[in-house]
């Protein structure tokens, strides 16, 4: 696992594509309570599948604090983070780190992804 830092002042996503390269899932996080985090998604997952040309990356979109909900704070509606996914071919899900909600099914998603990737790999070395 990779994190890239989404704020500039770590300028990761120029660094970022010897990492993502190969990648078996890409993973976009963005914060509710921040439009312009929402925003640069589209950036970002243009920058993963860029470094991934020619390979299929299973993808999450991760609309995270939701607990924001709670104090009116939401800048993106999970209406808008659905329909971006779905528009972008990625899997949609909601957490809220802070209360714990939402991990442990993105979680079990990811190593479901991982293990199907290495199974495949396995199955192309039995076949080669």
């Amino acid at each position: 696992m990779y994190d890239s830092a989404g704020q500039s002042v770590y300028n990761q996503r120029e660094l970022g594509t010897q990492h993502w390269t190969n990648a078996s899932v890409s993973l976009i996080v963005y914060d509710v309570g921040n439009r312009p985090s929402f925003l640069a998604c589209k950036k970002w997952l243009a920058a993963v599948r860029s470094a991934n040309k020619g390979r299929i990356t299973p993808g999450i979109l991760v609309a995270n604090k939701t607990d924001y909900r709670e104090t009116g704070r939401i800048e993106v509606s999970a209406k808008e983070g659905n329909e971006f996914a779905e528009e972008s071919g990625l899997m949609f899900f909601e957490t809220s780190a802070l209360r714990n909600q939402g991990i442990n099914e993105l979680f079990k998603f990811i190593g479901e992804a991982y293990l199907a990737k290495y199974q495949e790999a396995v199955e192309h070395a039995r076949n080669a």
